[in-house]
């Protein structure tokens, strides 16, 4: 393992100044399309508790689409943006739209027109999961509506804090049945697979392989094999590179650690700046620290690359391309700033 120095020389370190601001914006979510071209961020609600999912040219800030969010409802994009949906937990209705323009493509009950509690999509937008109050979990392709699956936990469900996740390659889900146990579910065939005693957010890896869930330490589960996880010092998983092979988590200083997943050590940390993001192709992290400043960390040298000045306040959204070549920040200044 080696520690980068606290204050590496600024020698080579770009300064990024924003190419877009866009005033007036109180954002609770941020997205960027894997071309980073358009950045979607979910507005905060209005007097009439109502939200709206914006869709912003990340280059100019010019307004693509909308889609409105109900005060009962919640947004979700799929991680290539080949698909969206919003869903009311009241009501039984899906609504399935394309990313970018809003455009509406189908309603969906999936529920037998009971509430939609939680809601996942597939990475390649070919599948999703919901759970209703019915206490099933079904499976439905959003391109048509048709439903491929069907299952009821086997723990009893607590709907205030279930949740849903399929790992990357769509191979598993994860389903939090309670604020303490999740259950792993495989999908082709569809079967019960595993029980985890977990209470914090977890990430999987793009194959399936390696699960992390957050609590008092980084748990890290080898799926596959079931056996008891490996314990980590941290604070809570943030991203797996593409490959598996490292592992993105807090440190108790306050730090990041790069942690290797086949053995359980730590290859990197980076001291005086917490993770926020990882760039989608694994190479860059962005971090926070004392100041107002972003700071992006190239993860196999743990060298500093750049700063990106202009943050006001609390980074309260963050999205990132590959390689950190455009990051898009929501402040708490009710400003988005977009650097390229």
């Amino acid at each position: 393992m080696f520690t980068p120095s606290d204050h590496p020389a600024t020698s080579g370190i770009r300064v990024r100044k924003p190419r877009v601001t866009v005033p007036g914006l109180t954002v609770e979510e941020l997205w960027l399309s894997p071309d980073t071209a358009v950045v979607a961020a979910l507005r905060g609600p209005d007097s009439t508790n109502a939200s709206a999912l914006l869709f912003l040219d990340s280059s100019t800030g010019a307004q693509h689409g909308e889609v409105t969010v109900g005060p009962d409802e919640l947004a979700v994009l799929s991680a290539g943006w080949s698909i969206g949906a919003t869903h009311n937990w009241r009501r039984g209705e899906v609504q399935v739209w394309h990313p970018v323009d809003g455009d509406p493509l189908r309603e969906v009950t999936p529920h037998r027109g009971r509430g939609v509690q939680a809601l996942a999509l597939a990475d390649d937008g070919r599948l999703a999961a919901s759970l209703g109050e019915d206490g099933s979990v079904a499976l439905w392709r959003p391109s048509d509506g048709a439903f491929v699956g069907r299952f009821e936990p086997m723990t009893e469900l607590d709907l205030d804090t279930c949740a849903l996740t399929f790992s990357p390659d769509a191979s598993l889900l994860a389903v939090r049945t309670a604020g303490d146990t999740v259950e792993l579910w495989t999908l082709t065939p569809l079967d019960f697979f595993d029980q985890l005693l977990e209470t914090g957010p977890l990430v999987i890896s793009a194959d399936g392989r390696w699960l992390a869930a957050a609590g008092p330490a980084v748990s890290l589960y080898d799926v596959p094999e079931r056996v008891a996880p490996m314990t980590l010092p941290g604070r809570g998983p943030l991203a797996f590179t593409p490959d598996g092979m490292l592992l993105v988590a807090g440190a108790p200083d306050g730090g990041t650690t790069v942690w290797r997943t086949d053995s359980g050590e730590a290859q990197l940390h980076q001291r005086g700046g917490s993770p926020r993001a990882l760039s989608p192709d694994g190479t860059v992290l962005v971090l926070t620290g004392v100041g107002t400043e972003l700071t992006l960390v190239e993860v196999a040298t743990g060298h500093t690359i750049a700063t990106l000045t202009g943050p006001r306040g609390e980074v309260e959204g963050l999205a990132v391309g590959p390689g950190a070549a455009v990051v898009a920040a929501a402040c708490s200044d009710a400003t988005l700033r977009v650097w390229a």
